[in-house]
């Protein structure tokens, strides 16, 4: 039922369990009648399991080069001058990121397929900086509406079908962030003043979304899906 071993969490913290020692533990108190305790313990176990049964996933656009080399050599350049580090991937989120059960994954490929075959690709131009009331740099996009049109047609399409926990106070303001987050709000606020005023032009056409996992080293593209 159980794996032989389980990391717990995704972060520098994660837990190691070694599940044969758990077994042992669990023998040796039945062997001593320790009913109440083992019931107990074994509970513990379920929810343990439960728990680490579970990833953070997120859907989003993520573009291809030339784009994808232009926004991760940002993300390299702040991280080196304002130890502005993130391990996320250049892309302009549609859905945040949310828990789902790892083996049923295939319930969420199955859904996105299903949207994306009433879909159609969008053009996405990217233009200049912002920074938002959490003091987060990223790139802004000037053409919004068809992203905000397909985002809100995503999120009814999860609510008709399977739900992912996308709050309704949840406001959507479509950008790519490419970094500035995990470090202080002074160093935030250095990479503004040089952002602030800097150009920044590209442009691509937002033709396929992507369902990205947390792993614990990062991120990864668990699967893509062409729009028709």
């Amino acid at each position: 039922m159980f794996s032989k071993n389980k990391i717990i969490g995704t972060s520098p913290r994660a837990v190691y369990i070694d599940y044969t020692k758990v077994y042992t533990l669990l023998v040796d108190m039945l062997s001593a009648g320790q009913l109440n305790q083992l019931t107990l313990c074994y509970k513990i176990l379920i929810m343990i399991e439960n728990y680490t049964n579970h990833a953070k996933y997120a859907i989003a656009f993520v573009p291809e080069d030339p784009v994808y080399s232009k926004v991760s050599q940002l993300k390299d350049y702040v991280s080196s001058n304002y130890r502005c580090q993130s391990n996320s991937l250049p892309q302009i989120t549609l859905i945040k990121p949310f828990e789902w059960e790892e083996n049923k994954e295939y319930l969420l490929v199955d859904s996105i397929k299903k949207f994306v075959s009433t879909q159609f690709p969008v053009d996405i131009d990217l233009t200049g900086f912002g920074m938002n009331k959490d003091e987060k740099v990223f790139i802004k996009i000037e053409n919004e509406d068809p992203i905000k049109k397909m985002q809100w047609n995503l999120r009814n399409h999860f609510d008709i079908g399977i739900r992912v926990g996308y709050s309704e106070a949840d406001n959507f303001n479509p950008h790519v962030c490419f970094g500035c987050t995990n470090t202080s709000k002074a160093s935030i606020k250095k990479a503004w003043e040089e952002f602030k005023n800097k150009c920044f032009e590209a442009s691509f056409i937002g033709s396929r979304i992507s369902l990205i996992k947390t792993t614990q080293t990062g991120y990864e593209i668990a699967a893509q899906f062409e729009l028709e």
